[in-house]
């Protein structure tokens, strides 16, 4: 019997960690969001496809199969609620909790909301103008603590360097006659346009909040803050985005690899 407890009980925690992990997950919005980023990701070529960047519909639709086989949601799924399992009970409960008032269940809906591709072009246009002719003064400054509570544009700003890091070192490995470089130079060179890149995310996040949270009241988002300042809740935060960062980073080399891949074989059938 004792023996028993003792090999079933951390079974037993463990299994009702997990489903308190997947209902954050789903409650809080998440998994509506990573279920559209491969979406995102194809909308982007897309755009870039009008510009400089050249690339017939075969080799478009190549590209878009990697990025559904590289960010398939619910392999990042997997990965961030594996994560988050790790949390303990109270403040999973406690998020939960949160996620669960009118207030919570409010702010998830608009953030889902905010979260489509419609939504995102209308963000960038709004990211396009001086902030400060976005709203007040008043409006501006609590946006501003939001980012800070939620560390919305570090954690940007920190994904997209460690993703593109993943991509050029996944590049870089798999051909052979270039000169070595190593992932230490790469991250290097990309760390260099942090300061740069860390203004522009600033912008595009203060908009894309102004955009979000225009139902909200300063009552409503000074709530919000106070919860995402919460100790236990800024670990938790934490966790989430680092699992979600690191995931990234996994599909992003996946991809860079794959398109590696696909090029050479075609380079090869075709005699380039």
């Amino acid at each position: 019997m004792l023996i028993s407890f003792l090999v079933l009980a951390p079974c037993q925690i463990l299994a009702a960690t997990q489903d308190l992990a997947r209902e954050f997950f789903i409650q809080s919005g998440l998994q509506n969001e990573i279920g559209q980023l491969p979406n995102h990701i194809k909308t982007s070529f897309a755009e870039g496809r009008k510009g400089p960047i050249r690339m017939s519909d075969d080799d478009f639709r190549g590209l878009e199969r990697i990025i559904d086989t590289a960010f398939a949601p619910e392999k990042i799924q997997s990965a961030v609620v594996r994560r988050i399992t790790a949390v303990d009970e109270v403040t999973l409960n406690n998020a939960l909790n949160w996620l669960n008032t009118p207030l919570g269940k409010k702010i998830v809906e608009i953030e889902m909301a905010a979260s489509t591709p419609e939504a995102y072009k209308e963000q960038d246009i709004l990211a396009e103008q001086q902030i400060n002719s976005l709203g007040t003064k008043e409006r501006l400054n609590l946006l501003l603590k939001l980012d800070e509570a939620a560390q919305s544009t570090d954690f940007a700003v920190d994904m997209q360097l460690n993703m593109q890091i993943a991509m050029v070192s996944a590049l870089y490995s798999s051909m052979p006659d270039t000169p070595e470089v190593s992932i230490d130079q790469i991250a290097e060179e990309a760390r260099a346009s942090r300061f740069k890149l860390k203004a522009i995310m600033s912008q595009r996040v203060i908009a894309g909040s102004f955009y979000t949270y225009k139902t909200l009241t300063d009552l409503e988002i000074q709530q919000y803050i106070n919860f995402l300042n919460q100790n236990s809740i800024q670990q938790f935060y934490t966790i989430v985005m680092t699992a979600l960062n690191d995931a990234f980073v996994v599909s992003s080399k996946e991809m860079a690899e794959a398109i590696f891949s696909r090029t050479k074989e075609q380079q090869e059938k075709f005699g380039n």
